[in-house]
C-alpha cells in the first residue's frame, strides 16, 4: 500500500513513513529507472547480476542502488557496486565483459572498474572483500526478489557500517563525505529497529574504536543532535 498522491514527498522526508509491500525492491526499480534516464550506455543492477547468476557467481549488490532501501531515499547514480568473493572476482569480471564487450576493464586495489567509454557513462565495481568489512558484507545480507531475480543487498547494520567507512576516512573537502553524511543519517532516522551491538561490531573492523564512535554518532542523532565526526 502505497501513500497517499497527495503527499509532497513519497521518499519518507515528510512524517509519514513510505509504505509499500517490499520497499528494497520499490527503491531498486525507482533508483534503475532514475539512472537510466540521466546515464548514457546504462545497465540495470539486476541485468548485471542476473548474468552472474547464469554463471553461478553470488553477488551482493552494495553502494547507492543497493542501499537505497534502507534510505528510503533513492537515487540515480552512475556506479553500481557489486562485490563477490574472492574466488569468483576473476570469472566475475570475465562474465561482465563477455556480456558488455564494449566496457572498459581497469583494475584497482579494492578489486575491478568496468566502465563504458563515454566518461559520463555506466560505471562498474566489481569489488573483492579485501577488507574485514567487505568480507562480513557478503555474509550478513538480505535477500531482495524483484522480477524474478534474487538480488543480495547489505544487512541494515552492514549498510550503515558500509556508509560509516567512508565517512570517517574522507576529507571534508570531498563531496562524498556529506553524501555518506546524508546516507548515515537516513538510515539511522528510517530505522529505529537498528541493532545497535551488531552496528558497532561491524564498524570496529573499520578501525579500533569505531565501533564506539559509530555507536556515539547514532545516539546522537536519535537524541536530535547533529553528527560530529
Amino acid at each position: 500500500m502505497g501513500r497517499r498522491s497527495a503527499d509532497p514527498d513519497p521518499w519518507g522526508n515528510a512524517e509519514v513513513p513510505l509504505r509499500v509491500p517490499d520497499i528494497h525492491a520499490y527503491s531498486l526499480e525507482t533508483s534503475a529507472a532514475l539512472s537510466e534516464y540521466f546515464v548514457p550506455g546504462y545497465i540495470k543492477p539486476l541485468d548485471l547480476i542476473a548474468v552472474l547468476i547464469g554463471v553461478g557467481v553470488r553477488s551482493v549488490l552494495a553502494g547507492s542502488h543497493g542501499m537505497g532501501g534502507w534510505k528510503q531515499k533513492p537515487r540515480a547514480s552512475r556506479d553500481t557496486v557489486l562485490l563477490v568473493g574472492s574466488r569468483n572476482h576473476g570469472k566475475a569480471v570475465r562474465t561482465l565483459v563477455a556480456a558488455y564487450p564494449h566496457l572498459l576493464a581497469e583494475g584497482n586495489e579494492i578489486g575491478t572498474r568496468l566502465r563504458d567509454p563515454n566518461p559520463a557513462g555506466v560505471v562498474i565495481d566489481v569489488w573483492k572483500p579485501v577488507q574485514p568489512l567487505l568480507h562480513q558484507a557478503l555474509v550478513k545480507t538480505r535477500t531482495v526478489h524483484v522480477d524474478g531475480c534474487a538480488c543480495l543487498i547489505p544487512s541494515l547494520e552492514a549498510a550503515l557500517a558500509l556508509v560509516f567507512d567512508p565517512l570517517t576516512r574522507l576529507d571534508w573537502s570531498s563531496p562524498e563525505k556529506y553524501e555518506s553524511a546524508h546516507d548515515f543519517i537516513r538510515i539511522v532516522e528510517c530505522n529505529p529497529d537498528l541493532n545497535l551491538k551488531e552496528v558497532a561490531a561491524l564498524c570496529e573492523l573499520i578501525y579500533e574504536g569505531a565501533g564506539a564512535d559509530a555507536a556515539a554518532q547514532v545516539k546522537r542523532l536519535r537524541a536530535g543532535e547533529k553528527l560530529n565526526l
